[in-house]
């Protein structure tokens, strides 16, 4: 039986249709109609970052499914219970670490008792936030993978940023396949990725949450009216689109390699 994590990483590639179909477009009018050309590029800069989130969310929803179907509560990760307790307890006061942490793990003796099912819900970053670089680390630490972008840094995967689009495709497709395997069973297991994804700690932002943060600010300046100039050719959006495809199988992959540990 696949996994939820398995099918929904299957499914990445249909999700990716509408802006495909929208940079193809483009492609098409960009010497023949500039209006219609400067509306689709606009529209395809603001759905790229909507793709982004909607794919954390689901990465979280088919996590937790994987969780809920394969283990019983006292079975979860520890940063996992811990996530989800937090949830009835509300944030630490100041100062009073030892008490809230007692109640933390008082909370989580229940639910092994118990043999609690976890919703998804406490797993996301902040409500109403786009995905910016921040906010993607608070929902891998939610898993206890901390400062998940460190993984990234200095990785073969960092070449893509050179790279044609072709070659990132081809980059990209041969992660998925790695994916896709690790994902098939939960306990999930990857085999060695040959591509560096290993934790190095960074002195500075990673060239990954530099790219997020800045398809986050033109997304912003896009929908939020304050830029009513296409400034992104389609070249540069295609090339975009593929990294941002990579760095969800590569998200995938981090999951993996870490949720078990």
């Amino acid at each position: 039986m696949s996994t939820f994590l398995q099918d929904f990483t299957l499914s990445l590639d249909s999700k990716w249709a509408e802006i495909d179909t929208l940079i193809s477009r483009a492609k098409e009018l960009k010497d023949e109609d500039a209006a219609f050309y400067n509306a689709i590029c606009r529209s395809t800069t603001v759905l790229i970052v909507a793709h982004l989130e909607g794919f954390t969310k689901d990465l979280i929803k088919n996590v937790v499914a994987d969780l809920n179907r394969s283990d019983s509560f006292v079975g979860l990760p520890k940063a996992v219970k811990r996530t989800y307790c937090v949830k009835y307890i509300g944030s630490q006061l100041e100062g009073d670490s030892k008490s809230y942490n007692k109640k933390i793990e008082n909370l989580i003796g229940k639910f092994d008792d118990l043999n609690s099912k976890i919703s998804h819900e406490p797993f996301f970053y902040s409500r109403n936030k786009n995905p910016s670089s921040s906010a993607l680390i608070t929902a891998f630490e939610n898993f206890g993978i901390v400062k998940v972008f460190d993984y990234l840094h200095e990785s073969e995967l960092d070449v893509i940023f050179s790279s044609s689009v072709p070659e990132a495709r081809e980059k990209s497709s041969l992660l998925k396949s790695l994916v896709v395997n690790g994902s098939e069973d939960y306990p999930y297991k990857i085999v060695d990725l040959g591509l560096g994804i290993v934790k190095k700690k960074a002195s500075k932002k990673t060239l990954w949450e530099e790219f997020v943060d800045q398809i986050n600010a033109k997304r912003h300046l896009v929908a939020h009216g304050n830029e009513f100039d296409n400034n992104d050719d389609v070249s540069e959006l295609e090339r975009r689109r593929v990294i941002v495809e990579l760095l969800q199988y590569a998200l995938i992959a981090i999951m993996i390699e870490n949720l078990n540990v």
